[in-house]
């Protein structure tokens, strides 16, 4: 029996290099902490079956740094920062978050400026790559967002439920997403959304919901509705 296989059909190897995490106090109220990745893929050629992924090695687009600054302010306020350089981004710094948190009481938090925006299991720790499970999040189901932050307020209480950790967060705000439509600019207004999960020593059961108006700003044309997007998890 004869086999055969077309070169058309791309063929991609992922694995992690290295990955770390450091903290540092600078300060009394002033922590400096910091993360980093290495990773590099490869592809037989560029058909582009792997996002990100170039024909031959590639160190750049799964590799990256940040840079987290957490400063308390008293025991109820804090305020936070992170930048973050990817390779995919030719090294550009970029301002992840930056936010201020006050606690209303010690199970209710309230954090207003540009957060993460919190639709999946592992929104809060995308960047942290060894903090996953995978090289990558898989990109059905991370890569359908067309942004991964916004700029709002949230609300997120947090309590025992008997052997349980039960948390609830309520958001809203608005995004700029990337690369929503080629050669048009976006942005999600009136964006809100809940997201309810319930966890345990082996079990963790969590849902989401999420809606937005979108607006598309083409050319001389101005900012024009397109409609609204509407998710759950």
């Amino acid at each position: 029996m004869n086999y055969s296989t077309k070169t058309g059909v791309a063929a991609g190897l992922f694995w992690l290099v290295c990955g770390t995490a450091q903290a540092q106090q600078l300060a009394p109220n002033l922590q400096l902490s910091g993360f980093g990745s290495m990773g590099v893929n490869h592809a037989s050629n560029d058909s582009g079956f792997f996002k990100d992924t170039e024909q031959g090695l590639n160190f750049k687009s799964d590799s990256l740094v940040g840079l987290k600054f957490d400063f308390t302010v008293n025991e109820k306020a804090e305020a936070s920062i992170q930048l973050l350089s990817k390779g995919a981004n030719d090294w550009s710094a970029d301002v992840e978050w930056a936010y201020l948190g006050y606690a209303i009481a010690p199970e209710l938090k309230l954090r207003a400026g540009k957060l993460r925006l919190p639709l999946f299991v592992y929104s809060d720790y995308l960047d942290s790559r060894f903090s996953l499970p995978w090289v990558r999040p898989p990109q059905e189901v991370y890569s359908v967002i067309p942004t991964s932050g916004y700029t709002g307020a949230e609300l997120n209480y947090e309590n025992r439920i008997a052997e349980l950790q039960f948390t609830a967060q309520v958001y809203t705000g608005e995004a700029t997403p990337d690369n929503l439509v080629t050669g048009a600019s976006s942005e999600l207004s009136e964006l809100r959304g809940t997201t309810l999960s319930l966890a345990g020593e082996y079990l963790t059961l969590r849902a989401s919901y999420a809606r937005a108006n979108i607006q598309l700003g083409i050319g001389d044309e101005g900012v024009i509705p397109a409609g609204q997007y509407e998710g759950s998890a």
